[in-house]
């Protein structure tokens, strides 16, 4: 089962609103509780201290005014000063509460703090107030206050607690402070829906503008861009977006190239043959070996821009298959040089390789892939390089990776053609036209093999004038990767 954004985002923020709110009045309730009886207890110890003050204020009043022969003071005359508001006392005041074994003591004295005064003698008989409960019952915090005159011990003063459901004014106020704050609770969670409301519709509304501009997308409406949002995650993915709205705009501009550029690159030699075969079909050229010879040229250059165009499609659904071992990195290159330097030297074009302190290198390399990707690059650089000119290739060691340059002279390439050089079948600058420059899949299966080493090949401006291809491998792709 699917839920709407706005519900979950408005119960999940109803929700946290209404429990914060019920945290903060636990506390609150909890807190109130505590001072509150801290307060009682205060009152309690307050009573106890102003009771001993009057017992002792009365009894050193006795002892001054008291003749030679009178006995010492009586804890019992002294407890009738009016000033304690003591009930009348009696001797044989109530009786002991029957206690079970193992039960709780339950001493649920009213709230007044006068009828739970205890007070005792010196020698610990109970003179006024309720019994004590047995000693394995008896409460923690009971207050005691011993009276002391001169240094003689005349009795003690006792204040049982309170009970756990006292009654009166004060019980009063604090179950109105209770009620406040469940009421608070409510109006906090009324409040919360407002809010709760608006940014759900608000996170809802950002989300509908996803959505649609996604299925825009799905329907190859590229063109459609999610307006940028100022919470971050939202603006990060609206980003992304129309991120991937201009790639897939720019792939499929690609696509739509590339299919009118291989139907142009196959037509032509198509049409060649057809237009030979044609006339040796009609007898307009008599069937000799040159004419064979030139039917097996285009051949193979229909056959060359089929297997270019199958090597792209592999790269594309996945890496290129490689097989790697050990090769002499030099001898690679050399070997690369000496093959097209006859083509060089025919065309006017020196050829140079630049090795500085690089007498035996080894590498992991797909030694195949290698004599092709150095053979496009050479072979590019030759076909667009005017006479006289110069092609040079210099090979570095920097971090266990190689760098391999290849500069050529004039002419060079306009620096807002120089990102799309990679692409297959382009051809933006005139120097660089079909006539000189083949198919125009050579870079582009040169970006294949040095991605499938684990390598980057970029391109810059030259030093010579021309064009800069920059090419950095690992010496071990397979340990790289």
């Amino acid at each position: 089962m699917r839920y709407r954004l706005f519900t979950v985002t408005f119960i999940g923020l109803a929700l946290s609103t209404l429990l914060g709110a019920l945290a903060m009045a636990a506390v609150l309730s909890l807190n109130l509780t505590r001072g509150f009886n801290d307060y009682l207890a205060a009152r309690d110890r307050e009573f106890v201290e102003r009771a001993a003050d009057i017992l002792i204020a009365a009894a050193r009043t006795h002892l001054a005014e008291r003749q030679p022969n009178q006995p010492p003071p009586d804890l019992a005359s002294l407890l009738r000063d009016p000033r304690l508001d003591l009930p009348p006392f009696r001797a044989d005041q109530g009786k002991p509460p029957e206690m079970f074994p193992g039960q709780q003591a339950h001493l649920p004295p009213p709230e007044l703090v006068i009828t739970r005064l205890i007070v005792m003698d010196a020698r610990g008989r109970r003179l006024a107030g309720p019994f004590l409960p047995p000693a394995r019952l008896m409460p923690a915090n009971i207050i005691r206050r011993d009276l002391v005159v001169d240094g003689e011990m005349l009795g003690t003063l006792l204040v049982l607690p309170r009970g756990p459901v006292p009654s009166g004014v004060d019980t009063n106020f604090l179950h109105s402070q209770h009620r406040r704050a469940a009421l608070l609770v409510l109006l906090l969670g009324l409040f919360s829906l407002l809010p709760a409301t608006l940014i759900a519709r608000r996170g809802s509304g950002l989300v509908r503008n996803i959505r649609s501009a996604t299925g825009a997308i799905s329907r190859g409406d590229y063109d459609i861009r999610v307006a940028p949002s100022r919470i971050r995650e939202i603006g990060s993915i609206s980003d992304n977006i129309n991120d991937m709205a201009r790639s897939l705009s720019r792939l499929e501009a690609t696509r739509r190239r590339m299919l009118a550029e291989i139907s142009h690159e196959l037509r032509t030699p198509l049409a060649a043959m057809r237009g030979e075969i044609d006339a040796l079909v009609d007898g307009v050229r008599p069937l000799r070996p040159q004419a064979m010879v030139s039917l097996q040229e285009d051949v193979m250059q229909l056959g060359q821009l089929v297997d270019d165009l199958h090597l792209l499609a592999l790269a594309d659904l996945a890496a290129l298959p490689c097989r790697f071992d050990t090769v002499e990195v030099l001898a690679l290159c050399r070997a690369a040089m000496g093959r097209i330097a006859p083509q060089a030297e025919r065309a006017g074009i020196d050829m140079v390789l630049n090795t500085p302190k690089l007498d035996e290198l080894a590498a992991r390399w797909d030694a195949a892939r290698m004599r092709q990707l150095f053979g496009n690059l050479l072979g590019n650089s030759l076909a667009y390089t005017s006479a006289p000119g110069r092609v040079e290739m210099t090979l570095a060691l920097r971090d266990q990776k190689i760098m391999i340059l290849v500069d050529d002279s004039p002419p060079g390439v306009p620096v807002d053609q120089r990102a799309h050089l990679f692409e297959p079948l382009f051809r933006g600058d005139p120097a660089r036209s079909r006539a000189t420059g083949g198919s125009g899949l050579g870079l582009s299966i040169s970006t294949a093999i040095v991605q499938a080493h684990g390598g980057t090949i970029d391109a810059a401006e030259s030093p010579l004038g021309g064009l800069r291809i920059a090419i950095t491998l690992p010496l071990d792709p397979e340990h790289r990767a």
